[in-house]
């Protein structure tokens, strides 16, 4: 699978970085969000912060049925039916914790980690192949 930058880049909250290694963990994209704010994977896939608490923050994750979702320590065989069901699903993470998406109608995984929590924002990295754009919300809201 060929990672790479994807994207459009601002100033402010929502800086794209280039990809860099935390922990042993790399990332195509790291975005910087504060509660309520969104990052779009493709055409339909919604990642919001829903609220931070201290070393925790929960985060909706809202995509088609065919987007299986599910926290990274779950393996596939133990996955809830709550976990694969992809609307409105709720799930709170701490530093490192990692979410992971796999979209069955182009058989790519998408890895959601949280890199940061720190003063009422939240620091999201995304790992998919190339050709999954991933945005925040506000840059595809102002493009149309």
């Amino acid at each position: 699978m060929n990672m790479a930058l994807r994207g459009v880049g601002s100033t402010g909250a929502g800086v794209m970085t280039p990809a860099r290694r935390d922990d042993d963990k790399s990332f195509g994209l790291v975005l910087s969000r504060k509660p309520n704010e969104q990052i779009v994977v493709g055409s339909d896939i919604i990642i919001r912060v829903s609220e931070i608490k201290g070393d925790k923050v929960v985060i909706c994750f809202d995509a088609p049925p065919e987007v299986r979702i599910r926290r990274a320590e779950v393996t596939n065989h133990n996955r809830t039916k709550k976990e694969n069901a992809g609307n409105g699903l709720f799930l709170s993470r701490k530093k490192f914790e990692q979410v992971i998406l796999f979209d069955e109608r182009i058989n790519q995984e998408i890895v959601v980690t949280v890199t940061e929590i720190r003063a009422g924002q939240v620091r999201i990295g995304t790992k998919a192949d190339e050709t999954v754009p991933v945005n925040r919300l506000e840059v595809l809201t102002k493009a149309a």
